[in-house]
């Protein structure tokens, strides 16, 4: 016990924060396992319970991906009210707006009708040929 509190001063952090560099260097056996790890949820993690994700995920393919072209505002408030159908706590906007980001822009173009970005998207058939340096600036 006395290591431990001589370890954690000398360290600078606390007790439980000596053991768990402790655990973590008998886990692993290297000295790395000791750096320090990027804070937080690691990326890609969903918060979300599954139902409210399918809710989400339905009314995205069901309401949003239709050539309408309907808000975001008005799917928050679809998938509210779905939510709130099925006893649910709704999630928030910014939530839902990062599932609309996690969409292929190619396939929400097509199912939308926006033939501008589809466009954009689109690769052309050919080649750029250049002969001298700085030819295409």
């Amino acid at each position: 016990m006395d290591a431990i509190a001589d370890l954690a001063s000398e360290l600078q952090v606390s007790q439980a924060t000596t053991y768990r560099l402790l655990r973590r260097f008998r886990a692993d056996g290297t000295v790395m396992s000791l750096v320090e790890t990027k804070r937080g949820r690691p990326t890609g993690h969903r918060a979300l319970d599954a139902q409210r994700e399918e809710i989400i995920e339905k009314a995205i393919r069901k309401y949003y991906l239709k050539p309408t072209r309907p808000t975001v505002s008005q799917l928050v408030r679809d998938i509210e009210t779905n939510c709130a159908a099925e006893g649910l706590k709704p999630p928030h906007r910014r939530t839902i707006e990062r599932r609309l980001g996690d969409l292929d822009l190619r396939h929400r173009a097509r199912r939308r009708g926006e033939t501008q970005i589809i466009k954009a998207t689109t690769a052309v058939p050919g080649t750029l040929s250049t002969y001298r340096p700085l030819e295409v600036v």
